[in-house]
């Protein structure tokens, strides 16, 4: 087995991102520059855009290999065990990123308005503003 630093560029951090199969990969590349990366996982693959690779990284290179392998192992850590109710951004949401919506009283709540109404199952909107949140396992 290498050495992380033999790796270039060096795999800093795997963050999980709110979003479900989501996560934000920081790499460090030559001269200690960073670069930040959103992947996501679907149907055990992780999708990287391609615009946003860093040089000389391709299917065939250890580096892209050994980053795959790490995203994937996070992702299923990342299910493993008890399920816990989050809030989430809906598709194409910011709201709970923002902080326009919090968990409080037991759910979904604007910092605006208050309390958020069920549109569907885990699905809540606030009344007065708009503003929409998923809830759930």
């Amino acid at each position: 087995m290498r050495h992380a630093c033999q790796v270039d560029p060096l795999l800093q951090r795997i963050e999980a991102l709110p979003r479900e199969g989501q996560y934000a990969l920081t790499v460090v590349l030559e001269g200690g520059i960073e670069r930040t990366i959103v992947v996501e996982v679907e149907n055990d693959q992780v999708v990287l855009p391609t615009a946003s690779l860093p040089a000389g990284w391709s299917d065939e290179t250890e580096s892209l290999k050994a980053t795959t392998a790490a995203v994937l192992a996070v992702d299923h850590a990342r299910h493993v065990g008890i399920t816990l109710a989050l809030l989430q951004d809906v598709p194409g949401g910011w709201d709970v990123s923002m902080g326009n919506v919090v968990l409080a009283d037991g759910g979904p709540t604007c910092i605006t308005d208050g309390p958020m109404a069920v549109v569907e199952a885990g699905e809540f909107a606030c009344e007065g503003c708009g503003a929409r949140a998923r809830y759930g396992g």
